[in-house]
């Protein structure tokens, strides 16, 4: 297993060494990898690899940028090998006139395998993947450490640190075995003012085992999908800290076997030296935060203690699955705290419309024959020289945001007024603070404590309604989550939308029927 500061994904690392694209290894250039948490993965090379097509005298490079689906390197007799990368730009010394050796290029790199070179990252080479979480102890509430007392013969009490084994916590969703894992990372002892502490540091993981084979894609999407969970569940970032991944080996071989070249092959799409463990390194779009310190459990939307774990699991990634769209753009959210307000507002009002439209995909206003003969009579008196202009504006036969606020209102649970306030004044101000932003052109007359208001109500629905959709009771989450009430203020929300024209009550939608989707 790599060590845990070479698959620690929340420092900076570098390594020094040769690079080249397989098959091209009399090709091969020396350059320097770095990857950062903040800023992704950069590969810096001292020459400039030969282009097709090549950079003009200038040294301006092609429209279309140099990509390179694989590149290998190795490093102080490390293997690394860069997936998915392009060529960012290209610096030239025309006084030579070989574009190999003239100049350098940096490379852009999305994903990195640390400890083996892989020829292609869908080969199932990998048979389990580890996962660390930002605050996933928290989480799981879960502790491998048990305190004891014992007496001296003077009768004077000792406390004690004793570490013993917790059971894995574990999922099956096809041929894949999710297991929540404790472990114990160090301990030791610290003294401060003539006293000796003992202190424990533990961590928890998620290991995903397939019998199938693990293809690289495979522990990234799986991973990024456990990633997802945790930040709906804290309702903060939680990136991912160590991704490691352990080598398929040999059939009816305790040892891996070796190719031609003495090296471990253990399958043709891969080549390892002498380990049988890799740290996998990525860009992620979470910022690791040192200054933020460990969620609270009373913080979390939802912990391990509110859904079994065998029973969360698959309905997550079932759910992220068919409501990929909603999901992302909710995860995402998360992501858009230093943005500007307007961008948020209008993300937020589009996660719920999104979540909308992905679980009433048939959601009509109207009959289709009604909204077709509605449809028919207006065509009818349109000027024959504005045709044209009717068929690019045409009314569609669904229902408007603020139609779609009411029924996800209804879906979730009335008690929501707790959270957002009167549902038509909710409804009404999101719907045309959305339209002020984003059709009438009038964003000056929308004030930055009305789009916040929206932003934090909108995401509190939209948030709740996902946790509800993997099972989890939305009276619970709405009644006893702190951080629910921190995410939303219902006589805050009033007297904003009240302040800038949203009335409670007025001439708004007809709620529809309440329709529940806990049978979904």
């Amino acid at each position: 297993m790599p060590s845990r500061q070479a698959s620690d994904l929340s420092v900076r690392q570098t390594w020094h060494g040769q690079w080249w694209v397989p098959g091209k290894e009399d090709a091969a250039a020396s350059g320097t990898l770095v990857y950062d948490p903040d800023e992704g993965i950069h590969l810096q090379l001292t020459s400039a690899w030969r282009l097709n097509p090549a950079p003009d005298s200038n040294g301006y490079a092609p429209a279309s940028p140099q990509t390179w689906d694989v590149i290998h390197g190795e490093a102080f007799g490390v293997h690394l090998t860069l997936l998915d990368t392009f060529a960012e730009n290209y610096k030239l010394n025309l006084m030579n006139a070989d574009p190999l050796q003239s100049g350098s290029t940096k490379i852009r790199v999305n994903r990195v395998v640390l400890g083996a070179w892989i020829h292609s990252s869908s080969a199932p080479v990998f048979s389990s993947v580890y996962v660390g979480l930002e605050n996933l102890l928290g989480w799981s509430g879960r502790t491998s450490v048990r305190s004891s007392v014992s007496y001296s013969p003077g009768g004077r009490p000792k406390l004690g640190l004793n570490n013993f084994d917790v059971e894995p916590l574990e999922a099956v969703v096809g041929s894949s075995t999710y297991s929540l894992e404790s472990f114990q990372v160090s301990s030791g002892f610290k003294h401060n003012n003539s006293k000796r502490r003992h202190w424990i540091e533990e961590r928890e993981q998620i290991t995903i085992r397939d019998d199938d084979g693990l293809s690289l894609d495979d522990c990234i999407s799986k991973s990024t999908s456990m990633r997802d969970l945790m930040t709906l569940a804290s309702l903060t970032v939680s990136p991912i800290t160590s991704l490691t991944a352990t080598i398929v080996m040999a059939r009816n071989s305790a040892e891996p076997e070796l190719n031609a070249d003495g090296l471990e092959a253990i399958a043709p799409d891969l080549t390892l030296p002498t380990t049988t463990a890799v740290s996998i390194f990525m860009g992620q779009p979470g910022r690791f935060d040192e200054t933020r310190g460990p969620t609270r459990q009373e913080e979390f939307l939802f912990s391990s203690a509110d859904i079994d774990f065998a029973e969360l699991i698959p309905r997550w990634l079932k759910l992220a699955e068919s409501l990929h769209a909603p999901v992302a753009l909710a995860i995402g959210r998360q992501h858009q705290k230093d943005v500007y307000l307007e961008l948020q507002t209008l993300a937020a009002t589009g996660t719920l419309e999104s979540l909308h439209r992905s679980l009433y995909p048939k959601q009509k206003t109207m009959s289709n024959a009604e909204f077709r003969r509605i449809e028919k009579a207006i065509s009818e008196v349109i000027p024959a020289d504005r045709k044209t202009w009717w068929s690019d504006r045409k009314p569609h036969n669904e229902p408007t945001l603020r139609e779609r606020l009411h029924e996800l209102f209804h879906s979730v649970s009335p008690n929501l007024e707790q959270i957002v306030g009167p549902l038509e004044q909710w409804a009404k101000a999101a719907s045309n603070t959305r339209n002020k932003l984003a059709h009438e052109g009038t964003s000056h007359l929308v004030s930055s404590e009305q789009m916040r208001a929206v932003i934090k109500s909108c995401d509190s629905v939209a948030f709740i309604t996902l946790a509800m959709l993997i099972g989890i009771d939305p009276e619970s989450i709405i009644a006893r989550h702190y951080q629910v009430r921190q995410l939303a203020d219902a006589a805050y929300f009033t007297k904003v939308f009240r302040l800038f024209g949203h009335p409670v009550g007025g001439h708004g939608v007809r709620p529809p029927a309440a329709r529940s989707m806990r049978s979904r």
